[in-house]
């Protein structure tokens, strides 16, 4: 079990490797010198507000579903 783990981390550290060279084992990409996620910056004032309106809808729904899920358990709790 243990060693599936570390053949896992090996795999990810050859792709990068092949991937990038040797160098990139050399630079930092953790703490606060990473440049960390991409800036939402350089994009549209309308594709924010559509993600925005998207998340709004999700978040929605797994409102009622919440919701429901509690009725269900308080009903299940009546009955015992």
């Amino acid at each position: 079990m243990q060693y599936e783990h570390f053949i896992l981390i090996n795999i990810g550290n050859c792709q990068s490797f092949y991937s990038h060279g040797e160098l990139d084992f050399q630079e930092e990409h953790r703490g606060k010198a990473s440049a960390g996620r991409a800036s939402t910056k350089d994009v549209s004032t309308e594709k924010q507000l559509e993600k925005a309106e998207a998340r709004i809808k999700y978040l929605e729904v797994e409102l009622e579903l919440l919701k429901k899920l509690e009725e269900l358990e308080g009903q299940v709790r009546k009955q015992f």
